[in-house]
């Protein structure tokens, strides 16, 4: 398998890299530049050997460097929300531990579940066993003056949100800090938290905390 995976977005044309995973290619990727949303599969595959050196692209918020190939998939996110706060971008990201697919979260409501056509989430990841419901659960997201707050809920799923090991009754809500560890049915998932958009407050708190809201 290949060390590191390379793709242009088919809408900006931004590179993006990453470690591939199993069926990677039938995973959903929505790319932080721009927002498109589709499967890994129906981007671009880039090379990332050397290339002739070109202009910079010019475009309406003035010029742009040159595209790269040697992003990294973190720095790639890490950026993509710095310079997209006006599509609500907040700098924060979920992440599935058992792949390693990061997706980021918009301020308000971020719908979780797993990659189906026609999609029923803002936010999915393959799950080929089915365990995870289309739309699972939701993590609502605040701007609050100490910080970014978390809310997670479970969506009335058929197998489950868990917290702690405590699984999370439908209509209870429970307020995340980053690094918390969830689960949505058996999958382990995460909140990190990267350098945040202009406008956004740190993050306050204890990594890992949760409490019931």
């Amino acid at each position: 398998m290949e060390a590191k995976v390379h793709i242009k977005c088919p809408n900006c044309g931004k590179i993006l890299s990453f470690k591939p995973f199993p069926n990677y290619l039938e995973s959903p990727l929505r790319c932080p530049f721009c927002s498109y949303n589709g499967l890994i599969k129906e981007y671009i595959k880039y090379d990332p050997s050397p290339q002739p050196p070109i202009s910079p692209i010019i475009s309406g918020n003035g010029p742009m460097p040159p595209l790269g190939g040697n992003n990294d998939a973190t720095k790639i996110l890490n950026n993509g929300a710095n310079n997209n706060a006006g599509n609500n971008l907040t700098g924060a990201f979920i992440e599935c531990i058992d792949s390693g697919v990061k997706q980021p979260l918009r301020q308000g409501r971020n719908t979780i579940g797993r990659t189906a056509q026609p999609p029923k989430a803002s936010i999915m990841f393959n799950d080929p066993m089915k365990h995870i419901g289309r739309a699972h659960a939701a993590i609502d997201v605040q701007v609050k003056n100490n910080g970014l707050v978390f809310l997670l809920q479970d969506l009335n799923s058929l197998n489950g949100t868990w917290v702690n090991n405590n699984k999370v009754t439908n209509g209870t809500i429970v307020k995340l800090l980053p690094g918390a560890i969830f689960k949505l049915a058996g999958m382990s998932f995460t909140i990190r938290l990267n350098s945040q958009p202009q406008g956004f407050p740190q993050q306050a708190g204890n990594d890992g905390a949760t409490q019931l809201y």
